[in-house]
């Protein structure tokens, strides 16, 4: 499967970012649902600070509210600067 994310994330980024998602996409539907970003959530809940950032990351990453995270939002979630926010 091979994904194209757009600029601003060099090649390294992009194989990270994409080899993640394929991880949690369990059932290869190139979406994350809410059971296969569950495990993800409890890493965040016990490494990030505070907490209710921890708690909304999936939310966060999430942009159209579907409760679905593609690719493109996983990308954008895990590169954004933090600065705009969302937490």
């Amino acid at each position: 499967m091979c994904y194209r994310l757009d600029s601003g994330k060099n090649d390294t980024d992009t194989v990270v970012i994409t080899w993640k998602f394929q991880m949690l996409d369990q059932n290869g539907d190139d979406i994350l649902d809410k059971m296969e970003y569950k495990d993800l959530r409890k890493v965040a809940k016990k490494a990030v600070k505070p907490k209710r950032c921890a708690k909304n990351f999936p939310r966060s990453c999430d942009v159209d509210g579907d409760q679905l995270i593609s690719l493109q939002e996983w990308a954008e979630c895990l590169t954004r600067d933090g600065m705009d926010g969302r937490c």
